[in-house]
């Protein structure tokens, strides 16, 4: 019981960490919309990525294309066969290289 209460308490600590950061959103006013984050405007400088190039060992030709591009946001297709390459074994390795990659390309 003892363990449980910590791990409610540490659950309830972690919702009142992230309640703190607001959510992206998009406000309109005056028939204008902006995307909010962190409580100012964001301009999305986007790059897509082909659905040929979405593949882990592609990825290195990508992020010198999007820096050059100077984006911001990039957008990979994910196909479900990369997620569940056999029927009920998921593999989300690519999402977590992606996520890494992204991070360190800022």
């Amino acid at each position: 019981m003892r363990v449980l209460q910590i791990l409610l308490l540490g659950v309830a600590s972690m919702g009142t960490a992230l309640a703190a950061q607001p959510l992206p959103e998009v406000v309109t006013r005056e028939g204008r919309s902006a995307l909010m984050v962190d409580g100012a405007p964001f301009l999305v400088l986007g790059a897509q990525v082909n659905n040929s190039s979405n593949w882990p060992s592609m990825l290195p030709k990508v992020w010198p294309a999007v820096k050059k591009l100077q984006a911001n946001t990039v957008s990979v297709p994910i196909a479900w066969e990369q997620i569940e390459p056999v029927e009920g074994k998921f593999d989300f390795s690519f999402q977590d290289t992606l996520l890494a990659q992204a991070r360190e390309n800022d």
